[in-house]
């Protein structure tokens, strides 16, 4: 396990290229820039994020294959996994509606959650019948991957794009459907959490270079359902 754990993480003279481009597609040229820190004179390698065009690049079979292999201890079902498989009742909804924060910006619709908190009680039964539907179908509606993307300006020039923070104004709809089906992952997520060491990188764009093929494989990898790795979780990246 020692040398496994050693082959498939970071550690000094290794480069965080060799370690992400698995799962990320920021990696193309492994073009990559030295970092000392002066106190411990550890050698770093870091990503260099800007300035350099040729960044983007797929991730291969080989790669998320081999990344996923590796820690194939831990994978297999857990209860959040039968939690996923479980009928969305009224109860999860109603919960689900009662735990978003009022007085936040809406969506596309112009329905806020102050909106469907004053109206939970009718709400309820039809969003449990739309939400069961949907997530057994694997379908859901278009407005579920439309945002409205607000800009805050933080500090620095103002005619600069990056000193501005995209917001993405979602549908209180979506928020409410996705709180339901990831909440049994975080739950036992947090369960399992054990003492580890931890690499921490700050990436521009972390989220929108991981690779979704990735994310999907490692989901079912995990032995969650094809119901929510494919259904869900697939069709909401699409």
């Amino acid at each position: 396990m020692k040398q496994r754990i050693r082959r498939k993480t970071w550690h000094d003279g290794r480069s965080t290229g060799q370690l992400f481009k698995a799962t990320s597609v920021k990696f193309s040229d492994n073009s990559l820039r030295d970092v000392h820190n002066e106190k411990s004179k550890t050698r770093l390698t870091c990503l260099r994020m800007h300035g350099t065009r040729n960044l983007i690049k797929k991730a291969t079979e080989k790669d998320i294959t081999d990344s996923l292999s590796w820690p194939r201890d831990h994978h297999g079902p857990d209860a959040a996994s039968k939690a996923l498989i479980a009928e969305i009742t009224e109860e999860k909804v109603a919960e689900a509606i009662g735990a978003c924060s009022p007085w936040k910006a809406y969506g596309l619709d112009s329905l806020n959650n102050d909106w469907y908190r004053d109206f939970e009680e009718q709400q309820t039964p039809i969003l449990t019948i739309l939400f069961n539907i949907w997530y057994k179908k694997g379908v859901f509606p278009n407005t579920f991957l439309e945002t409205d993307i607000f800009c805050l300006k933080k500090s620095g020039d103002a005619s600069n794009p990056l000193n501005y923070r995209p917001l993405a104004l979602l549908n209180s709809d979506y928020k409410i459907f996705t709180r339901i089906i990831v909440t049994p992952v975080v739950i036992y997520a947090h369960a399992e959490q054990h003492e580890a060491v931890a690499l921490l990188l700050d990436f521009q764009k972390a989220y929108a270079s991981l690779n979704r093929e990735f994310l999907i494989k490692a989901i079912a990898a995990h032995g969650y359902p094809q119901q929510f790795a494919q259904k869900a979780v697939a069709r909401l990246h699409d």
